[in-house]
């Protein structure tokens, strides 16, 4: 292995990087992330090579290069936020992993969830879930699109007969990241007490920054609430879920 070179070169990975290298930014097609495509001089001396295409003239060109940042970016997930409206109470969070299962199952039984809605792919064993006394039900559709009909539906019923039954008990519910397919639901329920759709937007995205893409603030604009959690009291006031 050779010596560190002496021309300002730093290391990353087990990889000589010069300073004086071009830096330009491509597009990585199987990820669809941003990625750095590095050409850097024949003065470089790896121990290491993670991505190495060819070598032109003295020149390497990386076509895919992992960096820890980027990694630490896609794996960093916002913390569980608790959305609260009159009777109703919920969690938004993220999908976990096998291995963080434990933890999120505490999260989940420090707010008193009692029922989990998954509207992804499961990707873990919901099963110890399920032996700490919460209900795990499974309702995935695409990632950054809006919900089906028979989910919308499904989802109000759920709400209708949980929270009539138990006001204030509280209904988890994740995708991938919790920022996109959970945040929808949850505005649904919020428009369909009676909130104007931009003020139930706006309410969760105060506590679950990012919430939301374009497609899916749309079909938030463009829904006709059928006031399915209203309801009057016995004075015959309106309210949420009675």
């Amino acid at each position: 292995m050779h010596n560190r070179p002496k021309c300002g070169f730093v290391m990353l990975d087990h990889t000589w990087f010069c300073h004086k290298c071009k830096v330009e930014t491509v597009t990585n097609g199987e990820d669809r992330m941003q990625s750095s495509q590095l050409v850097f001089c024949s003065l470089i001396e790896s121990c290491t090579f993670m991505a190495f295409v060819s070598k032109i003239q003295n020149v390497f060109l990386f076509h895919r290069v992992e960096l820890k940042l980027q990694l630490s970016v896609k794996m960093n997930r916002p913390a569980p936020v608790e959305i609260t409206y009159e009777c109703m109470r919920f969690l938004i969070t993220h999908n976990p992993t096998n291995s963080q299962l434990a933890k999120f199952t505490e999260e989940l039984k420090s707010f008193g969830v009692q029922t989990l809605v998954r509207v992804c792919d499961s990707t873990y064993d919901k099963t110890p879930v399920e032996k700490e006394g919460i209900e795990v039900l499974d309702w995935p559709f695409d990632d950054g699109c809006s919900p089906p009909d028979q989910i919308v539906d499904d989802w109000l019923n759920l709400l209708k007969c949980k929270f009539k039954d138990e006001p204030g008990c509280c209904i988890a519910v994740h995708c991938v990241a919790g920022l996109g397919r959970a945040p929808v639901l949850v505005a649904i329920a919020l428009i369909e007490c009676g909130m104007m759709y931009e003020d139930a937007v706006q309410y969760i995205r105060q506590k679950r920054r990012g919430a939301f893409n374009a497609k899916q603030l749309m079909y938030l604009e463009k829904y006709k609430p059928k006031m399915r959690l209203r309801f009057k009291d016995a004075n015959g006031q309106n309210c949420c879920i009675q």
